[in-house]
């Protein structure tokens, strides 16, 4: 008796050979889905595990480093008057940790002359948009030879908490003010990397020294 469609016997190699081609068919699929699979994870790994991120402020010299897995360039482009201020930005959405760095002139501040009078100039804008602000004192040192203070402070917006590290650092030329925010939910398992963040700042190429405080 001849086998089905191919007039050969069952059991021949004429017999098997359909069979044979829609194993190999099948077995082709499964070897391309997992090669996708074993591709994504390894851009996922990639991703997390690769090296930081530089950014530059070309104007200001100053620089930041972010970890493998952050996206860089403004957070939201549809706040213009954020972006126009805060030059250099990242995100990391999936921890929910932002992170840019607002660069000032002395030359364009009036009546502001020391890191602690920019602190308490920053303060005051701050309280004009945002609420029930509650912050620690600041912590005074030295960063790369600069005089820098170091704080941190909650605040409401847009009825959302957000829980802040903030870096100012003083050079002849300018101000500098470097922030990492989260969710107060997230800030214990995100606190390490935004203080990272933090230390990583150089402000004009490290090298630019100011007056002691």
């Amino acid at each position: 008796m001849n086998g089905p469609l191919t007039g050969a016997q069952p059991g021949s190699r004429a017999f098997e050979e359909p069979f044979i081609l829609v194993a190999l068919m099948h077995s082709t699929r499964l070897i391309r889905a997992f090669a996708a699979f074993v591709l994504f994870f390894c851009l996922m790994s990639c991703r997390e595990s690769g090296k930081p991120q530089a950014l530059s402020d070309d104007q200001s010299g100053a620089r930041l480093a972010v970890p493998a897995g952050f996206t860089v360039g403004p957070i939201s482009k549809d706040d213009t008057k954020t972006n126009a201020v805060m030059k250099l930005q990242a995100s990391d959405l999936r921890r929910e940790i932002g992170v840019g760095v607002i660069s000032e002139a002395k030359m364009d501040l009036a009546d502001v002359h020391s890191i602690s009078e920019y602190i308490d100039v920053t303060s005051t804008r701050r309280s004009t948009s945002l609420k029930d602000i509650s912050a620690t004192p600041p912590t005074r040192k030295t960063c790369q030879g600069n005089p820098c203070a170091q704080m941190s402070f909650t605040a409401s917006s847009q009825h959302a908490r957000i829980a802040y590290d903030v870096l100012y650092v003083e050079t002849p030329s300018y101000f500098h003010q470097v922030l990492a925010w989260t969710s107060p939910s997230k800030l214990a398992a995100n606190r390490e990397t935004m203080r990272s963040i933090l230390d990583s700042f150089e402000p004009e190429g490290a090298k630019a020294k100011a007056k002691p405080l």
